[in-house]
């Protein structure tokens, strides 16, 4: 029993000595400012560090004159940046001792009230800066909306010539309809065109969505992209539909102007295999039946769109 009260008074004895020498730790604020920025501003920036400091359980002397018992120094330096003010908060010790700082970006004076406390924070608790944000404490550079690479949506029409490649196929004529978002060297498109022989009754239709890459960056450029769609496709004693990938070639001019024009020439390669047009269902089977066996086929497109 006689250890145990010895232990307790030895432990107690030494917090009560920590609480001391805590007591007796003491912190000075100074505070530099550059000839943008006022002394008043200065001074009330050095009230709201010494406030902030205090909260946080560090005992600050009044004035930066005072200097007896001090192992700390604060130092808030404030310096221009164009329109911007640097706000940065340095510790040190009693032989100005480099030992961390904190640093953060104001577009104003009326800021620092924001600033600073965040900054207090970070530097005694040893935290990065992004810890201590939260929402309403934000400066407006972390809060700024993001620059953007240029873009614009463009609108396309065109006409369209081509269609299947199979014996007995005709050449059909038809329309192409575009979307594109546009950017310095990559555009993005959906289109939506066809086209259709009126004598022989062949036609090819395709939608889809795909990327062109747009090497120069003058009046005019080549391309070159691929796309994923939808087609069908008749051509002579061939049809069907489904899902294929379009190569696509071309030039695109006027890239300076607000209006554009495409020179573009396709080749749609099917992942299904076509099937002959004289085919019928058979009930009992449930199978086309044809004399013409299904095969892979590609169809070959031109076109002149105009973008606005």
């Amino acid at each position: 029993m006689k250890f145990a009260y010895m232990m307790t008074t030895a432990i107690f004895s030494m917090f009560l000595c920590t609480e001391a020498l805590a007591e007796s730790s003491q912190s000075v604020v100074r505070v530099t400012h550059g000839q943008g920025i006022g002394a008043p501003s200065a001074q009330t920036a050095r009230k709201i560090l010494v406030d902030e400091l205090r909260k946080l359980g560090v005992n600050v002397l009044e004035t930066e004159a005072d200097q007896a018992g001090v192992d700390r120094i604060y130092v808030l330096d404030l310096s221009n940046l164009g329109k911007k003010i640097f706000v940065k908060v340095e510790e040190r010790n009693s032989d100005m001792k480099f030992l961390s700082s904190r640093h953060l970006t104001a577009l104003s004076i009326e800021e620092l009230d924001v600033i600073i406390p965040r900054i207090a924070k970070a530097i005694v608790k040893k935290v990065p800066m992004d810890a201590t944000a939260r929402i309403g404490n934000l400066s407006m550079t972390e809060g700024r909306k993001w620059e953007k690479l240029p873009g614009e949506f463009l609108w396309g029409f065109g006409v369209l010539t081509g269609g299947g490649i199979a014996q007995g196929a005709g050449m059909g004529y038809g329309v192409d309809f575009r979307m594109s978002y546009e950017m310095e060297f990559i555009r993005v498109n959906f289109e939506l065109g066809g086209t259709t022989n009126f004598e022989s009754e062949d036609g090819y239709f395709r939608t889809g969505v795909g990327a062109s890459y747009v090497p120069l960056t003058g009046a005019w450029s080549p391309y070159f992209g691929m796309s994923l769609d939808y087609m069908y496709m008749d051509a002579g004693l061939l049809d069907g539909g489904g899902a294929g990938a379009v190569l696509q070639a071309g030039f695109e001019f006027f890239r300076l102007n607000s209006t554009r024009m495409l020179v573009e020439l396709d080749l749609s390669l099917p992942f299904f295999q076509m099937r002959g047009n004289d085919s019928y269902y058979d009930y009992d089977t449930g199978q086309y039946i044809s004399d013409t066996e299904g095969q892979y086929n590609v169809a070959l497109t031109g076109g002149l769109t105009v973008m606005w």
